[in-house]
């Protein structure tokens, strides 16, 4: 998979924050790094020099932001504020809470330079702990295992058991897998160029659910009914299928082209490209918009009764409720967005200086509740 491109560019931020309530920081997006670079990859944002490249964030204006209280390579307590957990990260993706760790696939720029990486959702150093990866892009936790695809040709999909830290490679030898979703014992995943949807269980044989679905780029599961999106071309006609006890069937047919597809019981939620946020089921009720922003959904996560969203180009967070409401937006300026999740404490999402380089232009940030 090549490089995102980059054809929305923000102007150029600045913001003063307070630093451990005594002293300030400016935290500036990647065009304006200073001559001096912080090493990357470390984790949370340095109290040092006020140019610190390991500090750059387009901040928010609706969210106040804080550096990390730690010396290189430590992060800070948020204390109810917007905090830098990692940089140098290069086209983070999907993001998912661990217990107090996150787990972030980072994409890279060529096969072979992307990596799982892993920061402490309070702060700490960031580590790779599987690197050498072809394109980690879809990312799914369960049973005791982080499960991710690699969305390359040849391409894979693989586990990290979160006890011991062994790594098994699922099934290889696919064309680009993107998206993957755990449930009831079996992993499915997504071939974007070929339209296979595939099933893989614990013992490593493989199901062909169904070929010829187009570019599916989403795929959510839950209670025994997967869901899947499928296209013939990438123009669309966008359409939603299940798969439940051996059987496709058609659920919702020339929708809008979905993203961060959920499946949550009985209700099915996506974002859209052209900025909807909708609500259906699984067993076809009407579709409702919750909402209609005018701009790119990249990632939604169900918590608290809110359906929260990252909207990919805008670089804004926010949340409406579920069964319906107004729409409450969270943090902006956020530059490219990617992957959102939550747990009882905060909001954490991926995210992208936008407008420059795109290497290590990456970081992982926690807005507290």
């Amino acid at each position: 998979m090549s490089a995102w491109v980059r054809n929305k560019a923000a102007s150029a931020l600045a913001v003063t924050a307070a630093v451990c309530g005594c002293s300030t920081v400016t935290i500036i997006d990647g065009r304006e790094r200073p001559d001096e670079e912080a090493p990357a990859g470390t984790g949370g944002a340095s109290p040092g020099s006020s140019g610190s490249s390991n500090a750059r964030l387009a901040a928010s204006s609706s969210a106040s932001v804080t550096a990390g209280a730690g010396g290189e390579g430590q992060g800070g307590s948020a204390s109810g504020l917007l905090t830098v957990l990692a940089t140098g990260l290069t086209q983070p993706a999907q993001i998912e809470v661990v217990g107090d760790d996150l787990y972030v696939t980072e994409t890279g720029l060529f096969p072979g330079d992307g990596a799982l990486a892993r920061v402490p959702k309070q702060g700490g150093a960031l580590e790779r702990v599987v690197p050498n990866q072809a394109h980690p892009w879809g990312l799914s936790v369960a049973d005791g295992y982080v499960y991710w695809s690699n969305a390359s040709f040849p391409g894979a999909v693989l586990r990290l058991s979160i006890t011991d830290g062994a790594v098994d490679t699922l099934v290889d030898g696919l064309d680009t897998p993107t998206a993957v979703a755990f449930d009831a014992g079996v992993l499915f995943t997504a071939e974007i160029f070929t339209g296979r949807i595939l099933g893989v269980h614990a013992d490593f044989t493989v199901d062909e659910i169904a070929t010829g679905q187009g570019h599916p780029f989403n795929i959510a599961a839950d209670g025994g009914v997967m869901v899947f999106h499928a296209a013939p071309n990438s123009e669309g006609p966008h359409a939603l299928r299940r798969y439940e006890d051996g059987v496709v069937s058609d659920l919702y047919a020339d929708v809008a082209e979905p993203r961060g597809l959920i499946v949550d019981g009985d209700d099915v939620y996506f974002g859209t490209v052209s900025g909807e946020l909708i609500r259906g089921s699984t067993s076809g009720a009407p579709l409702e918009t919750l909402v209609s922003l005018g701009e790119e959904i990249f990632d939604t996560t169900i918590a608290d009764g809110y359906l929260y969203f990252a909207a990919l180009w805008a670089g804004s967070v926010g949340r409406v409720p579920t069964g319906g409401g107004p729409v409450e937006i969270i943090a902006t300026d956020q530059g490219i967005l990617r992957g959102i999740a939550v747990d009882d404490d905060a909001i954490y999402w991926a995210r992208e200086d936008s407008g420059g380089p795109v290497e290590q232009a990456g970081s992982v940030v926690r807005l507290t509740k």
